[in-house]
């Protein structure tokens, strides 16, 4: 996955209905241009400008707000706490410690 899949995956409802619809298939569902205009009834230049508006606004996004970029420093910080102490504990307080360290990582899916 790359990063234009990931910010796509943070800011998907921040997006047109149209913009949405042309991603969606195109992206995740791998449609060409050709299948996508027929599925939604629009022109393939009209995909190719919803896909472009789209990417120009999640890369717009990520720049003000940068969700991913907070993610990747999370996953990286995590990797560093985990391998500092996987020679210092126990195998059960390493897998708690992996376990709070996951949630830190998904902080957005953690219920309170």
């Amino acid at each position: 996955m790359n990063d234009r899949d990931m910010y796509f995956g943070l800011y998907f409802n921040l997006l047109t209905d149209r913009q949405k619809d042309v991603i969606r298939l195109h992206e995740f569902e791998d449609y060409s241009f050709t299948e996508v205009s027929e599925k939604l009834g629009i022109t393939r230049q009209a995909v190719n400008e919803a896909l472009k508006a789209a990417i120009k606004k999640v890369e717009s996004y990520e720049k003000k707000i940068g969700l991913y970029r907070d993610y990747t420093n999370r996953v990286k910080l995590v990797k560093t706490i985990k391998s500092e102490f996987e020679s210092k504990l126990n195998e059960k307080e390493l897998k708690r410690l992996e376990v709070l360290l996951d949630k830190c990582i998904y902080i957005n899916e953690v219920d309170s």
